[in-house]
C-alpha cells in the first residue's frame, strides 16, 4: 500500500480487542518533551499527553490529547496520543475510531505501527506483520525509526513461527542503528528459540552490561540457570 491513502479505507481493528498483557509495543509519539510551558498551546497539550503516558497517567493523557485535538480539530498530532490512551484504558473501539482517521487521512509510521499493535491484541498476527511492514515502508529515512519498526516485526515473525523472517529483520534493524539494543534482544530470542543457548548467552550478557535493564538481567539469567552456568555476580550489573 502507497504511503498517501488509497481510495479504500485502511483496515485496523473490527473487533474488541485484548487488553494487553505485555509491555506496549507502540511507536513513539514524540511526547519525550519536558512539561507544557504553554498550557493552552496545542503542541505543548500533545507533548503533555506524551509525558502523562510515560508515567501511565492514562486519563491524564486522554484528556489532554483531547483538549489538543479540540482546539485544532482538523491537525492530526493528538491522534497517536489518543489512541494510545484509548487503548491502555481498554476503551478498544473508540481507539480504533480515532486510529482509523488518522490511517486514512495520512498513513505514517505512527499509525501503522498502531495497526499493528490492535491486530496482535486480537491475535491477528499475519496482519500485524502486514501493518508493521507498511510501518517499516513509511518509515522514511530516519535510522531510529527504520531500527524501531524493523526489530518490532522481527518480535511478530518469530512470534508467527518465521525465524528466517525474524532474523532478517532484526538484521535490518541493527544495519540502520548499529547496536540497537530491541534488535540485539531480538536475536538473543532467536538464538534461544533454536537451540543456541550459547549464543543467545552471549548476547544477553553484552547487552545487560551495555544497558543492565531488568529485561535483560533476568533474560541472562534465566538461559544460564538453563545452561548449568554459574549465575552471574551482582557486581557485574553495577
Amino acid at each position: 500500500m502507497s504511503r498517501r491513502a488509497s481510495g479504500s479505507r485502511a483496515p485496523t481493528c473490527r473487533r474488541r480487542a485484548r487488553p494487553a498483557t505485555r509491555a506496549s509495543t507502540r511507536a513513539p509519539t514524540g511526547c519525550c518533551a519536558p512539561r507544557a510551558r504553554r498550557p493552552g498551546q496545542p503542541g505543548e497539550l500533545v507533548a503533555s499527553a506524551g509525558l502523562a503516558l510515560s508515567r501511565h497517567d492514562f486519563r491524564g493523557a486522554l484528556a489532554l490529547a483531547r483538549r489538543a485535538r479540540a482546539a485544532r480539530p482538523r491537525a492530526l498530532a493528538a491522534y497517536p496520543a489518543l489512541v494510545d490512551a484509548l487503548v491502555e484504558l481498554g476503551r478498544f473501539g473508540a481507539a480504533e475510531r480515532a486510529l482509523q482517521r488518522l490511517v486514512d487521512a495520512k498513513p505514517t509510521l505512527a499509525g501503522y505501527a498502531r495497526v499493528s499493535y490492535l491486530r496482535e491484541l486480537r491475535g491477528e498476527l499475519d496482519g500485524a506483520a502486514a501493518a508493521m511492514r507498511r510501518a517499516v515502508t513509511a518509515a522514511g529515512p530516519a535510522r531510529e525509526s527504520v531500527a524501531a519498526v524493523q526489530s518490532l516485526l522481527g518480535g511478530l515473525e518469530l512470534a508467527r513461527g518465521r525465524p528466517r523472517a525474524a532474523r532478517a529483520a532484526q538484521r535490518a534493524a541493527l544495519a540502520a542503528v548499529p547496536g540497537y539494543p530491541a534488535a540485539e534482544a531480538g536475536l538473543a530470542r532467536l538464538d534461544a528459540a533454536g537451540g543456541d543457548l550459547l549464543g543467545a548467552i552471549r548476547r544477553w550478557r553484552a547487552l545487560a552490561v551495555r544497558l543492565p535493564l531488568p529485561e535483560y538481567v533476568l533474560a541472562l539469567a534465566r538461559r544460564s540457570s538453563r545452561r548449568g552456568t554459574a549465575r552471574p555476580r551482582a557486581a557485574t550489573w553495577s
